[in-house]
């Protein structure tokens, strides 16, 4: 799942929109785009149940936060279908496979292997941001505002005292994710693609990503498979619902 995806699963599971549901649905991501972060990945990754206890007793009202967090994770949302939508695309199908593999190629620079091995289920998540910025408006365009409106200061505080550490470095691995991004950027597919460059070159292949091409690549997965996206999506927001409705106390 990507950055549209994740935010949008996240307020269909919890049940609303706001800047700690934007937030929370990505910053599990401090690892492993923030090179060198304070965190491990199993502390901000895959510890949101962790996370939201110490909310639910230090600041019941951000409980928001850590449900975010949950839709992200592997243990709990929606990254456990990382892989997953490669079979449900593909179905094995070598010769399409090959042919989006070469596609990721050329506008990735990263090897065959690499992009059939480790990009493919990158690339045809974005289908589902095509998905979003095509069927979803209203949802879209709250998106920039919410994420200026971050609390990043008091997160930073508040995953320090949870985990641990140093809320100047927490905060430093904050703003190095957020920072420098203008979230109109989440308006279009041209803006995705901007922000896909940044973001494809913290990887340890450091992609180096050609903008037009890489809006080539992504309209012809969407296209490919264009009949499918509704679906999937609401596949994956149905079971992450079953994980986190256990934990969606008031």
């Amino acid at each position: 799942m990507n950055i549209i995806g994740h935010t949008y699963i996240a307020s269909k599971v919890i049940g609303r929109l706001n800047s700690d549901v934007a937030f929370g649905s990505h910053v599990n991501d401090l690892v492993p785009f923030v090179p060198n972060s304070t965190f491990s990945f199993q502390e901000i990754h895959e510890s949101p149940e962790l996370f939201l206890e110490f909310l639910k007793v230090h600041y019941p009202a951000r409980k928001d936060l850590a449900w975010a967090m949950m839709t992200h994770s592997v243990k709990f949302g929606a990254d456990k279908f990382n892989r997953d939508i490669d079979t449900w695309l593909t179905s094995g199908n070598e010769q399409l496979i090959e042919e989006i593999a070469n596609k990721i190629v050329d506008c990735s620079s990263v090897s065959f292997k690499v992009a059939k091995e480790y990009r493919m289920h990158n690339y045809l998540w974005c289908g589902i941001d095509l998905y979003l910025l095509k069927k979803e408006p209203d949802f879209i365009k709250q998106l920039p505002e919410l994420h200026k409106n971050l609390d990043k200061s008091g997160v930073a505080i508040m995953l320090a005292e949870c985990f641990g550490k140093d809320s100047n470095l927490v905060l430093n691995d904050i703003n190095y994710l957020f920072d420098e991004i203008d979230f109109n950027n989440l308006l279009s597919i041209e803006g995705l693609a901007v922000l896909w460059k940044r973001f494809m070159a913290g990887l340890p292949e450091k992609d180096e990503i050609d903008v037009e091409k890489t809006i080539s690549t992504w309209n012809y997965i969407y296209n490919s498979f264009d009949n499918r996206w509704e679906d999937i999506l609401e596949n994956v927001v149905t079971q992450v619902k079953v994980q986190i409705d256990p934990f969606l106390t008031p």
